[in-house]
């Protein structure tokens, strides 16, 4: 069965192009939402209203996985302050860390002098823990990151409860302010990145740190082994590669495609997606085209989904 599509473009005041022969719906009459097009990987609230593309529930959820993401990060620079503080002697420790982060006072948290032993720590010491970079000294982006996160850290404390010069300090995080804070902190990330360059030059290392990119030959190698492997998951997998791929944006995007979000547009005859963006809070349009060959066509992995899959519930008049 074919998949009922709406037809219309977004225009100002929501004027829609007029209807296709083989469409169905008008624009004052939406269609309950239908199910996510990738199930097994995401169901999305159930209250979602295909008319508002970013309904507050989408935007809801979409926020709390942003959040999740932030906590992590929040907690990994706090196990990161524990490494610095055990890395210190006892006598500096007093001096700079003497309580673990969570329990520092307003005056030792907003100490400057931490901060630039912390960024110093960040630079000379720390080892990256795990993965592809494991045992070597940060880049300058994580590096830099760590320390603001840090200062966000001490904001979420003490910047509502704190004293005027506490809420002074705390305009380092202000990129435009002018402030002696914001000054001091800009020179301090300013010295983390001379540094972190001039040693990766003068020691040959690898500045660029990004994973290797991924070309369309390699998607295509990959929806052809699924292709071979031919099961109803194949199918999917296959499918919400190509979308990933065409929709050229974060993994999270692609799993939050659903039925509702397809489009169909008569004049670029091709479907068309809202991929969130959960960064942003916004969404985007992407075209989902046929390829050169079945390996990079949409359609012939939509046709492969449609065929195969029997998880998701069509409308019984298609």
């Amino acid at each position: 069965g074919s998949l009922r599509l709406e037809s219309r473009v977004h225009l100002p005041h929501h004027t829609c192009r007029p209807h296709s022969h083989s469409c169905r719906l008008s624009c004052c009459s939406l269609p309950a939402p239908l199910p996510t097009l990738f199930p097994a990987q995401c169901t999305p609230p159930s209250n979602l209203s295909p008319a508002s593309p970013l309904s507050p529930a989408r935007l809801t959820s979409i926020k709390m996985e942003s959040s999740s993401s932030w906590a992590a990060q929040k907690k990994n620079v706090v196990r990161i302050f524990e490494l610095f503080r055990a890395s210190l002697s006892e006598e500096a420790r007093d001096a700079l860390a003497p309580h673990p982060f969570e329990e520092l006072s307003e005056e030792e948290a907003c100490n400057p002098k931490m901060f630039e032993e912390f960024s110093h720590f960040l630079v000379y010491e720390y080892k990256i823990e795990s993965g592809r970079f494991m045992s070597q000294t940060l880049a300058v982006g994580p590096a830099t990151n760590y320390i603001r996160i840090l200062l966000n850290l001490v904001s979420d404390r003490f910047k509502s409860c704190g004293t005027a010069e506490t809420r002074l300090s705390l305009t380092a995080l202000d990129s435009y302010a002018n402030t002696e804070a914001a000054v001091w902190f800009k020179r301090v990330k300013r010295k983390m990145v001379r540094t972190i360059f001039q040693r990766s030059m003068s020691s040959g290392e690898e500045m660029d740190k990004s994973e290797t990119p991924l070309y369309l030959e390699h998607i295509k190698a990959v929806c052809r082994a699924y292709g071979r492997e031919g099961s109803a998951e194949a199918a999917l997998r296959k499918l919400a590669i190509k979308c990933l791929w065409q929709g050229a944006g974060r993994a999270s995007e692609a799993a939050w495609l659903s039925w509702d979000s397809l489009q169909w547009d008569p004049f670029f005859g091709s479907v068309f997606a809202e991929f969130p963006q959960s960064k942003m809070s916004k969404y985007k349009e992407i075209p989902l085209v046929a390829g050169a060959d079945r390996h990079s066509c949409f359609f012939v992995d939509f046709g492969d989904f449609l065929v195969l899959d029997n998880k998701s519930v069509h409308c019984p008049d298609d």
